[in-house]
């Protein structure tokens, strides 16, 4: 359902969905889209839509013996390994709990080793719930400063967009901001931070010191 794939020098994006959960006596549409900024980060949105009340999952499986740090608080975990790279889990949007448990991975047909996995959850009652992950490799020895925070998005009127219609981010890393603007009603003119841009995945480039570059990803 949904699919699609496009791929730039700059970035790769793609999108599908589900209706697995369809059967249920309140049906839930299931979608994930994914905003790769090559070398940089990978940024996973999570769409469920329903009119009904639901919990909802999301799942990630480490390989074993991965040590894992988890911060409640700032919603991350990060990867603890003492050598070479490490990656931090960034949540934004809805309210997300995080549970570490134990699971089962396999490498090779037949085969199962016990490891972990995180768990993203969050309550919602239609028709959209968001689960926003932060995909976010480094070496040991940096520092990193991401942040994400909600992104104010109006129309060309001035009034406020609401997160029926779309959902934006912004995406703090160093001397950098990425913006990034998903409508839900297909492609629409929208103006955040002090721009106006056309479509229905946007990305805002700001670098300090340097020219914004804007992209229409879809």
């Amino acid at each position: 359902m949904n699919t699609g794939f496009i791929t730039k020098k700059n970035y790769d994006y793609a999108e599908a969905g589900h209706d697995g959960y369809w059967r249920l006596n309140a049906p839930v549409g299931v979608s994930r889209q994914i905003l790769s900024i090559k070398s940089e980060y990978w940024l996973l949105i999570d769409t469920f839509r329903s009119a009904g009340k639901h919990t909802y999952g999301v799942h990630f499986h480490f390989a074993e013996n991965t040590p894992l740090q988890m911060d409640q608080e700032r919603g991350r975990i990060v990867t603890a390994h003492k050598h070479g790279s490490n990656l931090l889990m960034q949540t934004a949007g809805a309210a997300v709990r995080m549970n570490r448990e134990d699971c089962w991975i396999a490498r090779h047909y037949n085969e199962k080793h016990r490891s972990s996995k995180v768990v993203l959850e969050t309550e919602g009652e239609g028709p959209f719930t968001t689960i926003v992950t932060v995909l976010r490799p480094f070496d040991h020895s940096e520092q990193i400063s991401l942040m994400v925070q909600p992104l104010a998005i109006k129309w060309k009127s001035e009034q406020e967009v609401g997160p029926e219609q779309a959902i934006g981010f912004a995406l703090h890393d160093g001397e950098r901001t990425d913006y990034v603007v998903v409508s839900r009603q297909g492609p629409q003119s929208y103006r955040f931070a002090g721009v106006q841009m056309t479509g229905e995945v946007l990305w805002l480039r700001r670098e300090e010191g340097g020219t914004d570059r804007a992209y229409v990803v879809k």
